[in-house]
């Protein structure tokens, strides 16, 4: 997700509200976001030295840069569902955009056996 690092003081607010906004346009039912956002506080921001994860911000650093010229008039959301359609290594080269609402959907990922009686 993107959001802007401007007026720190109110940088966790924000991000909690981008990213409810960006669950909600990938389908992700509000009770889930709500359950997510709660489970996220305290918020914290970090570095990272995995190899991975930085070389994957770069691919979607460089995406990015490489798309803004034709979509000039996109939002932050817009760029985020965009980026979310592009495979990442750390998930597996798999596409958040179908990821992220299936883990928050099943975050422990068990097996859902269907039929059958107790």
């Amino acid at each position: 997700m993107i959001t802007t690092a401007r007026d720190l003081d109110n940088l966790v607010p924000r991000f909690s509200r981008d990213l409810s906004e960006v669950l909600s346009a990938l389908g992700v039912p509000a009770k889930l976001i709500d359950r997510e956002i709660e489970q996220m506080q305290p918020l914290y921001f970090g570095r990272t030295n995995s190899p991975t994860i930085l070389g994957s911000m770069n691919d979607f650093v460089q995406m990015f840069k490489w798309s803004l010229d034709d979509h000039p008039d996109s939002t932050l959301i817009d760029w985020s569902l965009f980026l979310a359609q592009a495979p990442c290594r750390p998930i597996g080269m798999e596409r958040p955009e179908p990821l992220a609402p299936r883990l928050l959907r099943n975050p422990h990922q068990f097996t859902v056996i269907d039929g059958g009686e107790s």
